[in-house]
């Protein structure tokens, strides 16, 4: 196992027992029918062209994401985002949206693990598409605000890239 997914795994393990073992501090998170959901992250992203993750190219990428939840911790998700590499003077040349399903599980804790997969459409500079799945765990603050981290997988059928975040760090509200 490499360095990175190792200290990745520690972190997300960190996480989960620092934040359940003070369930008094906050309340779980409001993860009913009809509850909305809206929040952003940010992740560095490798692209390995063909596969090739030895020869891929690091950027970085964040998006919005909106959610409803059509039955209790299951939600439909539709997100805009964009992406670039490590410049100064290119902050953005990318540019996307995704539409998909999002499923948090009840642990009885204010950490709810959560899986969730989309389609992706590329626009800017050309169209693309593909699809993503992410895993991660959303930390309560209170019953509407989460820290979301986690980990995302994708795949460019238009270029025949595989994606990847070493992992993302976001915030969510939900009202």
């Amino acid at each position: 196992m490499n360095k990175t997914l190792k200290l990745a795994m520690r972190l997300l393990l960190g996480a989960v027992l620092l934040t359940s073992s003070s369930q008094a501090l906050a309340e779980k998170l409001d993860l009913s029918k009809g509850t909305m959901m809206l929040g952003g992250a940010g992740h560095l992203h490798l692209k390995a062209t063909g596969g090739d993750v030895g020869n891929g190219t690091w950027a970085h990428k964040g998006s919005i994401e909106f959610g409803y939840f059509v039955i209790d911790r299951l939600a439909v998700t539709a997100s805009l985002g964009g992406e670039g590499p490590f410049s100064l003077t290119n902050t953005f040349t990318k540019a996307g949206a995704g539409v998909g399903v999002a499923y948090a599980f009840d642990i009885n804790s204010i950490v709810s693990p959560y899986l969730g997969a989309k389609g992706v459409v590329g626009f800017k500079p050309a169209m693309t598409w593909g699809i993503e799945g992410n895993a991660g765990i959303l930390i309560a603050l209170n019953q509407h605000v989460a820290v979301d981290l986690g980990l995302k997988v994708g795949y460019n059928f238009t270029n025949k890239e595989l994606n990847g975040a070493l992992g993302f760090v976001g915030v969510r509200g939900f009202f």
